[in-house]
């Protein structure tokens, strides 16, 4: 029970990290600064990795959960699910 709310923060913590990444990229000039520029381009391949990675990761721990309703799966799973069509349907 402890362990499953320590991942569950886990996740919600990485789907907000992922969530403020892509809007960055998105909404500012990153490449004006040299260095914020190289970050974001090491950070992008693990980036979309976790973007496509993480909804399949909080259903899975969702469903051995049991689809508690306390449980904070539900808000990384709508953020996630934000973020991918963030990513998809933005046009900077």
């Amino acid at each position: 029970m402890k362990i499953e709310k320590v991942n569950s923060k886990i996740i919600l913590i990485l789907s907000l990290f992922v969530l403020i990444y892509w809007f960055i990229g998105h909404n500012s000039n990153i490449y004006k600064y040299t260095i914020v520029g190289v970050i974001y381009e090491l950070l992008w391949l693990p980036m979309l990795f976790l973007l496509f990675t993480l909804p399949i990761l909080s259903i899975f721990m969702m469903v051995n959960n049991r689809f508690k309703q306390s449980s904070l799966w539900f808000l990384c799973i709508g953020i996630q699910i934000f973020t991918i069509f963030f990513t998809i349907f933005f046009k900077a």
